[in-house]
């Protein structure tokens, strides 16, 4: 059986289409006894660009109202191509960069609490990018230069 990790309500799985969606027909018929209501519409599969055709025809052909992406943030990593991956990240690098310019701006006249603004928030978040997307670090150099 594959493996099926659940988050509170957030639930993801691998493996064959068709056993994705049998249990996605079982969770809509089970989960409404346990208060959870499946909604098909929030439903993401990741596939590669070569597969995405067939995939949505799949879907169509067994309305299945999920949708197609060749990446997606998951449990505040990523999931998905190298060219996903950069679109999902750079933006986050240039929000960064811009914050280590404001801290460096505030460090002028508050030094410590720029310093604690770094290293107890913002320094945080690239660090989780860095330890759950492998490959992070490849789009970090903004902030090295900043």
């Amino acid at each position: 059986m594959p493996l099926q990790p659940w988050y509170a309500d957030d639930g993801s799985g691998y493996g064959k289409l068709v056993r994705q969606r049998n249990v996605y027909k079982r969770l809509e018929q089970i989960g409404p006894d346990f208060g959870y209501f499946p909604a098909g519409a929030k439903c993401w599969l990741t596939v590669p660009k070569q597969m995405e055709e067939e995939v949505k025809q799949y879907l169509a052909d067994n309305g299945l109202p999920w949708q197609v992406t060749q990446g997606k943030r998951y449990v505040g990593g990523f999931i998905g191509s190298e060219d996903a991956l950069s679109e999902w990240i750079e933006p986050k690098v240039e929000d960064w960069t811009f914050a280590i310019e404001r801290l460096a701006n505030a460090a002028v006249r508050y030094p410590q609490t720029a310093y604690t603004g770094l290293t107890r928030s913002l320094q945080c978040e690239w660090q989780y990018i860095c330890r759950v997307v492998e490959g992070a670090e490849r789009y970090l150099e903004p902030l090295e230069k900043a």
